[in-house]
């Protein structure tokens, strides 16, 4: 489980609120596969920035796309801790 404070850097990504943290969450944008950065929004809101290719579900939301709106927590995320 990750617990995020996403208040202090309002116009990031979820995404790049992670990685700000030293978390390189898995995603594969770049390469045309939409949904690899996929993960559960445990708590939280999130707004997106532009619509989903891939299918989420209610309580899923893709980090690339999205914005956090409050303080989130997360969970089944793949990330790598950066060195």
């Amino acid at each position: 489980m990750v617990y995020l404070d996403a208040t202090h850097n309002p116009n990031a990504t979820l995404l790049q609120h992670l990685a700000l943290q030293g978390l390189e969450a898995e995603s594969q944008c770049r390469d045309g596969f939409c949904g690899a950065c996929k993960c559960k929004l445990v708590e939280g809101d999130v707004e997106y920035t532009q619509t989903a290719l891939a299918f989420v579900m209610p309580d899923e939301v893709l980090p690339c796309i999205c914005k956090p709106l409050t303080n989130l927590k997360i969970t089944q995320i793949t990330y790598h801790i950066k060195s």
